[in-house]
């Protein structure tokens, strides 16, 4: 029934035991708290970022590396001789695959210092400052307490011509409000000693974890663009890379001729490409990644450098398509005749 009562002094908001210092308090406690769990939110979600993005990275080198990987038995029983992948392509396509294993390895066990360095000190400060939250209840009940019962004995004390029953309670009532009253100054006071260096101390600790995550941020990049750049110097890659303007100009005038012609081999033109939204087989050189200068392999797998050559060079009857086993349509067109 007391819990009842103080559930509807709550809703009434009445205040005449309550201050606009010991609200900004509050409002600072629960500001804070909620900064933290934000943070901690966000640095998990940051965590699995960069790990989806070491994923996908390593799945897009791990095509390269079957794309340029001759399928065995590819002209088996067709009477044609295959081309075979140049050497240079089959070093730079193990290569990076290579480097990105190495990456994502390394990238692992640096993402750990996010758990070190944010979640776990940010959990830390919630946990600390989680046991305030019965301190700052039980003064609220005992607000609510003393508020029942002052505005009970002020009702009674306002009522003219009262009974000597009336006034036993009143003297009861007055009693009663000296004692409740008494709870609550002991509770408030309680409050505002302890709550306040808290407080401040909890928001202390988000600038260091916000130069943690700054930090971090700038080892992570750090470590991709030591370990691309190195490969792109044995290679003879361009770094820091051209402009990604000229990267898609150079990409889509290999890519689009090239494109045309398979779309015009007819197992392609009537397969389910067409009946897509899309209505073609298509890649995004964007989606595949604007890192690092590596994006310029691509414009090698484009140009068909690895033996199946330019398409302004050779006409589609020049290619074989095979089979063997599940591929992508990259990988099942680069056969020449």
């Amino acid at each position: 029934m007391q819990s009842m009562q103080r559930q509807f002094g709550r809703m009434l908001h009445k205040s005449p035991g309550d201050n606009a210092k010991v609200a900004v308090l509050l409002s600072d406690y629960d500001d804070v708290d909620r900064v933290l769990a934000k943070i901690i939110d966000a640095a998990k979600s940051w965590r699995e970022s960069w790990v989806n993005l070491s994923s996908t990275q390593l799945g897009v080198v791990t095509e390269y590396d079957g794309l340029w990987d001759p399928i065995v038995g590819a002209s088996e029983g067709l009477g044609k001789i295959v081309a075979p992948t140049p050497e240079m392509q089959l070093e730079q396509a193990l290569h990076l695959k290579e480097v990105y294993t190495e990456l994502r390895v390394d990238l692992l066990e640096e993402l750990e210092l996010i758990e070190v360095r944010v979640v776990k000190p940010a959990s830390r400060a919630r946990e600390y400052i989680d046991p305030m939250r019965k301190t700052i209840k039980k003064r609220e009940n005992k607000r609510l307490d003393y508020e029942k019962v002052q505005d009970k004995t002020t009702k009674l004390q306002r009522k003219p011509g009262k009974s000597s029953k009336e006034e036993a309670s009143l003297a009861k009532l007055e009693a009663e409000l000296a004692r409740v009253a008494e709870d609550f100054h002991a509770a408030d006071a309680h409050l505002r000693e302890t709550l306040p260096p808290i407080v401040a101390a909890a928001f202390s600790i988000i600038p260091l974890l916000i130069d943690s995550v700054v930090a971090l941020q700038n080892r992570f990049l750090g470590l991709y663009y030591t370990t691309l750049h190195t490969y792109c110097e044995k290679h003879g890659f361009p770094s820091p890379p051209p402009p990604m303007e000229d990267v898609i100009a150079v990409w889509s005038a290999g890519y689009e001729p090239a494109k045309r012609e398979f779309e015009s081999i007819t197992c392609i033109a009537m397969g389910k490409a067409v009946r897509s939204e899309s209505g073609s087989f298509s890649i995004n050189p964007i989606a595949y990644g604007k890192w690092s200068s590596a994006l310029i392999i691509w414009v090698d797998i484009i140009e068909w450098k690895h033996g199946a050559a330019t398409a302004e060079s050779h006409s589609i009857d020049d290619y074989i398509v095979v089979t063997p086993k599940p591929r992508t349509w990259a990988t099942i067109l680069i056969h020449r005749k």
